[in-house]
């Protein structure tokens, strides 16, 4: 099957928006700026959630389009920037995504789940 599951992307996205908040609980911007170990853990769950959304928007158009509100292309823009330009990156863009974008991708994304196709009942993979 060529076609890859809305869900398994859907909580990929999750899981990395999770991990990297997780890695930035408790730190101020000066802290985050301040240490590379942390801004290049947080920047790898990006593009992680980039890649996946850009598979999502290529494999699950119709499906992505039900919710608007979540920035998709906004999400493998991200990817894109981080990947291919990593040493002009902005971490104080960064640090807001983190803090700001990616709880709020966190909180949309159980229901979106919630609608994707089960893989196993569903072979083309979208809805």
């Amino acid at each position: 099957m060529s076609r890859t599951y809305a869900k398994a992307l859907l909580e990929q996205m999750l899981e990395s928006a999770s991990t990297a908040v997780s890695f930035v609980e408790g730190m101020s911007l000066g802290d985050f700026l301040g240490d590379a170990r942390t801004q290049a853990a947080v920047a790898m769950n990006l593009i992680n959630i980039g890649e996946a959304a850009t598979r999502f928007l290529r494999d699950h158009e119709a499906l992505a389009a039900r919710y608007p509100n979540v920035p998709w292309r906004l999400m493998l823009a991200m990817r894109n920037r981080i990947a291919h330009n990593y040493i002009d990156l902005d971490f104080p863009v960064i640090w807001e995504t983190v803090t700001t974008s990616l709880p709020e991708l966190i909180d949309a994304l159980p229901s979106i789940i919630q609608s994707a196709p089960d893989p196993r009942s569903d072979s083309n993979g979208d809805a």
